[in-house]
């Protein structure tokens, strides 16, 4: 009985974990189309495009918006949120 009752609580884990990995749809491409984005207390900054953007939104609880597209032409951050990974011609 005990085994059981530890078997359901791992299952229940478990499924708690997957589902809040799920939430987040972070599997992006490498296409690089910069986006200029900014949040509500005004910090600018360059994502490779807009799934990088939602995914850093969704694993971070921010709420970046688009200001325009192309890279920013400063970064209001210490240090970056993303990088470019690949740039496509």
């Amino acid at each position: 009985m005990r085994l059981l009752f530890v078997f359901g609580v791992v299952g229940i884990m478990l499924l708690i974990a997957h589902t809040e990995a799920v939430r987040c749809n972070c599997n992006c491409t490498l296409n690089y189309i910069p986006l200029c984005a900014v949040d509500a207390t005004g910090d600018e900054d360059t994502f490779p495009n807009q799934c990088a953007l939602e995914c850093y939104n969704c694993t971070h609880n921010k709420d970046y918006v688009v200001r325009r597209q192309g890279e920013c032409s400063h970064t209001t951050t210490t240090r970056p949120r993303t990088r470019p990974i690949s740039r496509t011609a």
